[in-house]
């Protein structure tokens, strides 16, 4: 298992790493306690991305396309009315542009070790619960076991990259990656993050094909629009009373294909802005 090494990571990317593991330890915090402390330095620590990476975006403006690729985002911040959802999403997007795909593994990498290392010292010392209240699953100082398990997964594939964007494939990263998949089974009981971890290596390795047919490369462009209107026909179609492929697929997904339903249900697609009040306490708002 290789940590890999900060030759190759600038200073502008050790900061947005730090900042982010500020906002992700808030975050966990605020979500886990609802101190309304955490939650100011989240929201600092957001704000704090938003600028830095605006600065270092327009310090290193180079044509056109990077001039509209910002605007487009300040256009979704003034759609979304400045809310906290689309701050987020536009200050990491700011972020993140001119950062190399190997650097940004990098920082997603360290970025959820951080959060595991806090997360479990926090539940041994008393800090955060080791358990979810109402599951009594493992959850080691995260609000969810879906969480942990899901940034469990993301550091294991993340391992797998040198610094260089090299993939590495060792005796080491196999046995890590086995422990994962059994934890992610058995202590999480966390599908969905099997099947991110199937699916990353089962496209990993047709990669080199996906490179070389260009109808299979069309088809990977349009996976997104697909999935998305599969997604909507399953949140549709979902029934609590049913047992069908559906419902099997929900149980696959850790009732994903529930939550879709509730929303879709209770707060459907609209052509015009409507003013609903999101019920938070069902699962989250951000759905």
């Amino acid at each position: 298992m290789q940590i890999a090494n900060s030759n190759n990571v600038t200073l502008y990317e050790k900061i947005i790493l730090g900042l982010l593991i500020i906002y992700s330890i808030a975050s966990n915090i605020y979500a886990v306690s609802a101190s309304s402390t955490y939650s100011l330095i989240e929201f600092i620590a957001t704000i704090t991305i938003m600028v830095v990476g605006l600065v270092w975006y327009i310090a290193s403006l180079r044509n056109f396309s990077s001039l509209i690729f910002l605007l487009f985002l300040m256009l979704i911040l003034f759609i979304f009315r400045f809310s906290y959802f689309a701050l987020s999403v536009v200050s990491l997007g700011i972020a993140f542009s001119n950062i190399k795909v190997k650097n940004i593994i990098y920082i997603y990498k360290y970025l959820s070790a951080s959060q595991l290392i806090f997360g479990i010292f926090a539940a041994m010392i008393g800090f955060l619960p080791m358990y979810n209240s109402k599951t009594g699953s493992f959850t080691f100082g995260f609000v969810n076991e879906n969480i942990i398990g899901m940034i469990l997964a993301v550091f294991a594939l993340c391992i797998f990259f040198k610094n260089s964007g090299e993939f590495v494939v060792n005796r080491l990263n196999i046995l890590f990656l086995i422990g994962v998949l059994f934890v992610e089974k058995f202590l999480f009981n966390d599908s969905t993050a099997l099947v991110m971890i199937i699916s990353f290596f089962v496209f990993l390795i047709a990669a080199n094909g996906i490179r070389k047919v260009k109808s299979i490369q069309f088809v990977c462009v349009i996976i997104p629009l697909i999935l998305a209107i599969f997604s909507f026909y399953v949140s549709y179609a979902f029934s609590i009373t049913s047992v069908n492929w559906i419902s099997k697929l929900n149980n696959l997904l850790s009732a994903r294909i529930y939550i879709w339903n509730y929303y879709t249900s209770n707060y459907p697609l609209t052509l015009f802005p409507n003013n609903w009040q999101i019920n938070t306490k069902i699962f989250s708002g951000a759905f």
